[in-house]
C-alpha cells in the first residue's frame, strides 16, 4: 500500500528535481555565505510553488524547503514499499543515488544561506526534521542494501558526522553546466517551448542546458517506478490508439487515390529509370502496409502502421527533393501540363495527405471513455447547466486523470532528443500530421477547416522555411484552381516565432503562390492578447477600444493583412457591435472582460476574411495546432453554434471533446495548456450568456457579411 502524507498534494517530484538543480547550480564559493543576490534568486524561485494549493502554515522559504524534502521521502517510501521487488534493480538504484547526491549537495549549499534561517531557531538544513527523516529512510531502508559505502560517508560528511575528504569522494555535479541557459525545467513541465529542444541559437550553441536532460531522465525515471501498485494509467495505451489512428488514415488515403495508383502502374513502365517514379512507388507502397489491419499494434507486427506510415513521410518528402520534380516545376512542359503521370500521382498524394477524409471515432471514442471515468463519481445533474460549467468540470476531472501519466510529453522530448532523428523543429516529422476537422457550410459553399500545424522547418532561431510537403499542397490546389486561407496565431513580436511567420507571410507574397494562398497574422501571446503591462490598468472600455483598433493597424503590434482595403469601417463597426451586444457598452471593463472581448472580436475578424476571401480551406494555425489552434476551433465552432441560436447536441459535446482533449493527448500526451482552456471557456461563456441575439443582431450581421453567416452548417465526423 502506498504510502501518503501531507507533501503529496503539495509538490510534484518534478518540482522538488528541479529545486533541487537549481540550488545546486547556484554554486556558491566554498565556505562562505551565499551573496545577497544568490539568496534572492532562490527566495523568488521557491516562491513559485507558493502559489500551488499548501497547507495554511506553508509562507515561508523554510517551510518551502521542508517540502522539497518532504516530497522526495514520500516518493522513496512509495518506491521502496516492497523492498524485495526493488533491490535487485540497478538502474532505479542509479537513479535514487543521483537524487540523493543533490539532495546532499543542496543541503550543504542551503546552509550558506544565512537569510534563509531568519526568525527560526534552527542554524542548518540538517537540522530539519524533514532532512533527518529522508537521511535515516535513506540510510537504514536503502544505502545499506545498495549503497558500496561511499554515498552514505559522503552523506555523513556534508552533516558532520565524520571527517571526509569531500573533494575525493564527491561526484562531480558541475560536468554538466554550461554558460547559456535559456530554458528551466518548469517551461518545459508546461510543455510551452519544447521546439527550443531542436532549434539552435545563431552561434550554433544550444538553448537548452545539458543538466535539464538529467534531472527530466531523472523524474520520468523515477515516476515510472513509482506508478508502479498506485492508480492504473488510463493513458498507457495511447500508443495503440495512435497506430490505429494512422492505419485508418493510410486506409482512406488510399480509397481517395484507388484511381490515381491504378493509372500510375499502367503507365510507369515508360519511367522505368526515374527516380521520382521510384520514389513515388516506396511512398504508396508504405501507405498500402500502413493501411493493412494485420499490421496493427494488437497484432504483434514486425513493423507497425505508424512505422510504415513515417516510411511514407519519409518517402515522400524524397521525391519533393528529387532533381525530377523541381525540373518538372521550374520548366513545365506545356503540351503536358499537369497532366503527366507523375505529377497527377504526386498531387493526388498530396492532397490526400492534407485533405482526405479521416475517422474520429477511434479517438472520440478513447477520450469520450476517459472522460466518463474520470467523471463516474460525480453525481450532480448537467441538465440547465451552462456549457463553460460542463467543460469546466470535464478539464477538471481530466487534470485529476493526467497525474496517473504525468510525464508523457517529457518522455516524447527525451525519445526525440536522443534518438537524433529530429535535428530540427519539424511538426511533420513529429507525429503532428494535417487533418480534416469539419466542413463548414455558408449559403450552400462547402468550406473545409484542417488542422494545420505552422508547415515550418526550422533549424535555429534566425532560419525558418515552409517545407516541401506544403508548398506541393499549394501546388495540387492550384491546379483545380483552389484557395487556402490559413489564420496564422504565432506572434511575429516574439523572437520565438519571427521567423516562422515571416517565412509563412514571404510563402503568400510569392507569386507563385499569392493567388491561392491567403495568410492572415492574428497573434495570439502579445501583451495586449493578455492585458499584461502596460494594458493591465487600463480598464476605461473607449481607451481599451482605442487600443483594440490600434493594434490591427499598425504593423509593428504583430498583424499581417493582405489585400486589407474596407477592413478598416469593419473593425470599427465589429468592435462597436461586440461593446454593445455582449458587454451592454458598459465605460468600464475588468480585466476578464478585456480578455473576453478580444476573443470574441477575433471571431468576428475570422469571419470578415472567410467572408471576403471565400476559401475552399480554412486552418487555425500555431507552432503545433495544439493549444492555441485547439482552443480557436474549440471557441468558433461554439460561438457560430450559439449565434445560429442553436443548443449543443451530445454530437456536439463528443466533437469538442475531441477538439479540447483528443489532439493534445494523442499527439504531447497531456491535456490543453489550463491557461488556454481557461481563456476558451471565459470567452465561451460570456457568449453563452449574451441576451441579445436575435433580430437586432441578424441586421448587423447583414451589413456587416455578404454571406448568410447565421445560416451557417457544420458537418464533422466520418
Amino acid at each position: 500500500m502506498p504510502y501518503r502524507n501531507k507533501t503529496e498534494q503539495q509538490m510534484t517530484l518534478t518540482d522538488a528535481v528541479e529545486a533541487l538543480s537549481m540550488i545546486v547550480d547556484l554554486e556558491p564559493a566554498k565556505n562562505s555565505a551565499m551573496s545577497s543576490d544568490d539568496y534572492q534568486l532562490l527566495s523568488d524561485k521557491l516562491k513559485r510553488w507558493s502559489e500551488k494549493p499548501t497547507t495554511a502554515h506553508q509562507n515561508s522559504d523554510i517551510e518551502l524547503v521542508k517540502n522539497i524534502f518532504g516530497t522526495i521521502l514520500y516518493h522513496l517510501k512509495n518506491l521502496y514499499v516492497d523492498e524485495s521487488i526493488y533491490i535487485a534493480d540497478e538502474q532505479k538504484n542509479k537513479r535514487v543515488k543521483t537524487i540523493m547526491l543533490l539532495v546532499g549537495e543542496a543541503a550543504s549549499n542551503l546552509d550558506r544561506l544565512t537569510g534563509l534561517f531568519h526568525d527560526t531557531q534552527l542554524k542548518s538544513v540538517h537540522e530539519l526534521k524533514e532532512f533527518k527523516q529522508l537521511q535515516e529512510f535513506y540510510l537504514n531502508r536503502v544505502a545499506r542494501k545498495i549503497d558500496t559505502g561511499l554515498l552514505s560517508k559522503w552523506i555523513l560528511a556534508i552533516q558532520g558526522g565524520n571527517t571526509v575528504d569531500d573533494v575525493a569522494i564527491k561526484p562531480s555535479l558541475k560536468t554538466l553546466h554550461t554558460e547559456h541557459v535559456f530554458i528551466d525545467l518548469e517551461g518545459v513541465k508546461k510543455d510551452t517551448e519544447y521546439e527550443l529542444f531542436f532549434i539552435r541559437k545563431e552561434d550554433g550553441t544550444r538553448f537548452f542546458d545539458p543538466k535539464l536532460i538529467r534531472s527530466i531522465k531523472l523524474v520520468c525515471d523515477f515516476d515510472s517506478y513509482f506508478k508502479n501498485g498506485v492508480l492504473d494509467d488510463p493513458f498507457a495505451d495511447i500508443h495503440w490508439v495512435v497506430d490505429r489512428n494512422l492505419h485508418i488514415t493510410a486506409k482512406n488515403m488510399i480509397g481517395f487515390l484507388s484511381n490515381s495508383i491504378g493509372k500510375f502502374y499502367r503507365q510507369m513502365q515508360s519511367y522505368k529509370k526515374n527516380e521520382m517514379v521510384y520514389g513515388l512507388q516506396k511512398a504508396v507502397m508504405a501507405l498500402m502496409l500502413a493501411s493493412n489491419p494485420k499490421n496493427l499494434l494488437r497484432n504483434n507486427p514486425h513493423k507497425s502502421c505508424f512505422e510504415y506510415f513515417v516510411d511514407f513521410q519519409l518517402f515522400m518528402r524524397q521525391v519533393l527533393q528529387t532533381r525530377e520534380y523541381h525540373r518538372m516545376i521550374a520548366y513545365p512542359d506545356p503540351s503536358v501540363g499537369a497532366s503527366s503521370p507523375l505529377m497527377e500521382m504526386l498531387n493526388a498524394l498530396i492532397l490526400s495527405y492534407y485533405t482526405a477524409k479521416q475517422e474520429m471515432h477511434s479517438e472520440v471514442s478513447f477520450v469520450e471513455n476517459i472522460i466518463h471515468e474520470a467523471t463516474e463519481e460525480k453525481s450532480e445533474n448537467q441538465t440547465g447547466r451552462f456549457l463553460e460549467q460542463i467543460l469546466s468540470a470535464n478539464y477538471a476531472a481530466m487534470g485529476k486523470m493526467i497525474k496517473t501519466h504525468p510525464n508523457g510529453h517529457l518522455k516524447k522530448i527525451l525519445e526525440m532528443v536522443e534518438n537524433g532523428n529530429t535535428p530540427h523543429f519539424d511538426p511533420l516529422f513529429q507525429h503532428n500530421i494535417p487533418m480534416e476537422m469539419y466542413q463548414l457550410y455558408v449559403d450552400s459553399t462547402k468550406i473545409i477547416n484542417i488542422r494545420l500545424p505552422a508547415p515550418i522547418i526550422q533549424e535555429n532561431i534566425q532560419k525558418a522555411w515552409v517545407n516541401d510537403e506544403f508548398k506541393a499542397f499549394l501546388r495540387s490546389l492550384k491546379v483545380t484552381q483552389q484557395k487556402l486561407l490559413m489564420f496564422n496565431f504565432q506572434d511575429k513580436t516574439s523572437w520565438r516565432e519571427h521567423t516562422r511567420v515571416k517565412a509563412l507571410e514571404d510563402l503568400h507574397k510569392n507569386p507563385e503562390f499569392s493567388d491561392n494562398f491567403i495568410v492572415v497574422t492574428i497573434p495570439k501571446d502579445t501583451e495586449f492578447y493578455h492585458q499584461a503591462a502596460p494594458y493591465n490598468k487600463e480598464s476605461h472600455a473607449d481607451v481599451f477600444m482605442k487600443n483594440l483598433k490600434e493594434q490591427m493597424v499598425d504593423e509593428s503590434a504583430g498583424f499581417y493583412f493582405p489585400k486589407a482595403n474596407g477592413h478598416e469601417a469593419f473593425i470599427d463597426r465589429s468592435i462597436k457591435l461586440v461593446h454593445e451586444t455582449f458587454f451592454q457598452s458598459k465605460n468600464v471593463l475588468t480585466r476578464d472582460q478585456r480578455l473576453d472581448f478580444i476573443e470574441i472580436f477575433y471571431f468576428f475578424l475570422e469571419l470578415k476574411f472567410l467572408d471576403t476571401y471565400k476559401p475552399n480551406y480554412f486552418s487555425f494555425t500555431c507552432k503545433d495546432a495544439i493549444d492555441i489552434s485547439g482552443a480557436s476551433n474549440a471557441c468558433f465552432f461554439t460561438f457560430l453554434k450559439l449565434l445560429n441560436q442553436e443548443k449543443l447536441s451530445e454530437k456536439d459535446m463528443e466533437f469538442m471533446n475531441f477538439l479540447i482533449y483528443a489532439i493534445p493527448i494523442t499527439v504531447r500526451e497531456r491535456l490543453m495548456l489550463r491557461e488556454r482552456f481557461n481563456r476558451m471557456a471565459s470567452a465561451i461563456k460570456s457568449f453563452e450568456t449574451t441576451k441579445s441575439f436575435g433580430q437586432q443582431l441578424s441586421q448587423v450581421f447583414a451589413e456587416l457579411y455578404d454571406a448568410p453567416i447565421l445560416d451557417s452548417k457544420f458537418s464533422f465526423g466520418s
